[in-house]
């Protein structure tokens, strides 16, 4: 056991400190130990449903938190799984709007406006219960757009439909998905096409735009960019053959068609004779008697003929997206012969697909080497400053850290208590300073007794 009355003022200050730093570090790791860690368990939810979900938690008697303006509950991580369990067996529904169960009863003396608008509102939410099964969205409003069919015309209003869409935490779609989401809106209503499909965000930003030019010039620069790699990388491989990669460069332009095209031709079918079907043939004769002589009675004859032909009509539709020219710059460094090149010239024309007619333009040019002249003069080579590279690397350190603050405390008083204990260690080894001045006299005389016995011998 440790007297305390008979440390030094030292030893007390140390001593005081060491114990002080080990209830700290008790205090806070039994703190890490007990507390309470909360996850996530409803998020983007209306308040009528998280006062739902609150209130099935308290008769449970689970702590909870709300935050994000209540609009998000938090529930201890050990309770996660049972609490999930909980809700699906009470068959708790978080934002769920009624579906087809609607009709389950039916009433009969609904009018038949009533009923189109019920059954609209079922489809809305046989739609938002489609699309929250997608791992990435959390929460989802479809709303439809279905005007009444108008008698006695052809000019019928379009049938609209626009879909709001909350994603889960660090989630998102990209292009392909929200096509993919309008292609079954689209599919899901009778009348509704994919171009009348909008679908936003949370925050109002508008993530399909099928009919707006700047969509389509971006989808035709990205069609080009294609080809232009496809044809360049197919270039590449046939100069492999003969020319190491270093010596060639290769440059591809592809112009898009960015407009549709509608034409229809329509053309008369006739027979070998270039005749049409006889379709009505009508003869009629008259005998006209001559005055003169009963036997040379004339005759008049009258004949018609009715004809009838077909018709043919075709239609052709050039789709924006397909190659109205190409251009194809190939340099090479070689000493080849102008044989050489054109062979180059007619085996890239054709492994390209290059046509004429299209107004394609192939250009292969051979370049001499370049000779490289060395010379001996050196030049100094740059001073390279030390500060500012420091201060950049312990900028990207201070930047780059995910260390927890609560580790690097704990850390901290876990290493400043061992060097407290070894300092303590160390001052209980060494001797106060009475009993060192003693050892040191009672040195001095074993040397001196040593002096006189040599001097005596």
């Amino acid at each position: 056991m440790i007297n305390f009355q008979k440390l030094s003022t030292s030893q007390k200050i140390t001593f005081i400190l060491l114990v002080s730093i080990i209830i700290i570090a008790t205090l806070f790791g039994s703190y890490k130990l007990l507390k309470t860690n909360f996850v996530l368990l409803y998020q983007n939810n209306e308040l009528t449903n998280v006062s739902n979900v609150t209130q099935q938690l308290q008769e449970q008697g689970v702590e909870f938190q709300l935050t994000n303006q209540g609009h998000t509950v938090l529930v201890p991580d050990q309770q996660l799984n049972q609490l999930k369990v909980s809700m699906a067996q009470n068959e708790l529904k978080m934002n769920r709007s009624p579906g087809f169960e609607l009709f389950d009863n039916t009433d009969y003396s609904l009018t038949e406006n009533s009923q189109k608008v019920t059954f609209q509102r079922a489809l809305q939410g046989e739609l938002e219960a489609t699309l929250k099964n997608y791992s990435e969205i959390a929460d989802a409003r479809v709303h439809l757009s279905i005007p009444e069919k108008r008698l006695f015309t052809s000019i019928q209003n379009p049938v609209k439909a626009s879909v709001s869409l909350w994603f889960e935490k660090n989630s998102s779609v990209n292009e392909e998905q929200v096509k993919g989401i309008q292609q079954l809106i689209a599919s899901s209503v009778e009348g509704l096409s994919i171009e009348n499909v909008k679908v936003l965000n949370s925050t109002g930003i508008l993530l399909s735009s099928l009919n707006s030019n700047e969509n389509k010039y971006a989808v035709a620069a990205r069609g080009s960019e294609k080809i232009e790699q496809m044809m360049t990388s197919k270039a590449l491989r046939l100069l492999a053959i003969y020319f190491p990669q270093s010596q060639v460069a290769v440059s591809v332009t592809a112009k898009i068609n960015r407009t549709q095209k509608k034409q229809v031709i329509k053309s008369i079918l006739l027979n070998e004779n270039k005749q049409g079907v006889i379709t009505k043939k009508k003869e009629s004769i008259t005998a006209v008697k001559s005055t003169n002589d009963i036997a040379n009675n004339e005759k008049n004859k009258n004949l018609e003929v009715e004809y009838d032909h077909g018709t043919q009509t075709s239609e052709t539709i050039s789709l924006p997206g397909e190659i109205s020219q190409l251009s194809v710059a190939i340099a090479i460094i070689s000493n080849e012969s102008s044989d050489i090149q054109q062979k180059i010239h007619n085996l890239i024309f054709a492994g390209l697909g290059l046509d004429n007619s299209r107004g394609d333009q192939l250009s292969v040019e051979l370049l001499p080497p370049k000779t490289i002249l060395s010379t001996n003069i050196k030049q100094p080579l740059p001073k390279i400053k030390s500060e500012p590279v420091k201060k950049k690397i312990a900028t990207t350190m201070v930047q780059g850290s995910s260390i927890n603050i609560e580790v690097i405390v704990f850390m901290s008083s876990f290493i400043v208590l061992i060097i407290f204990s070894g300092a303590y260690y160390y001052r209980r080894k060494t001797l106060p300073e009475k009993q060192r001045e003693l050892m040191t006299l009672q040195f001095k005389d074993w040397l001196k007794a040593e002096e006189v016995v040599s001097h005596a011998r």
